[in-house]
């Protein structure tokens, strides 16, 4: 069996991960920006932000352009309670982000 080629969508990503997300409120006006590096703890900060910030609420996370197709399924899964709450999600690659190396984190 080769070693962790796909995830488990509750699994963590295998790499860190750095982010930036922006959240908008229902009638589009900025209600944060956050970065940093996307782990487990980051990804359900950022769910209960957004929560509270309620429906008609849009959320847009920025990962490296080279994020793995497993590591944006984690991310699915694991921003997926907000869809079941009316709040929109996007999710794209941006190049200006690069991985963290392992000494950073």
């Amino acid at each position: 069996m080769k070693a962790r080629e796909h995830n488990r969508p509750g699994d963590r990503p295998p790499r860190p991960l750095r982010f930036l997300a922006r959240l908008a409120g229902a009638d589009g006006s900025p209600a944060f920006e956050q970065s940093g590096v996307l782990t487990e703890y980051t990804a359900q900060t950022l769910v209960e932000e957004t929560k509270r910030a309620g429906s008609g609420t849009r959320l847009e996370l920025s990962v490296p352009a080279n994020t793995a197709p497993s590591d944006l399924r984690w991310i699915a899964h694991s921003l997926g309670a907000l869809l079941r709450r009316g709040i929109r999600v996007r999710v794209r690659r941006d190049r200006s982000l690069a991985w963290v190396r392992a000494c950073e984190t």
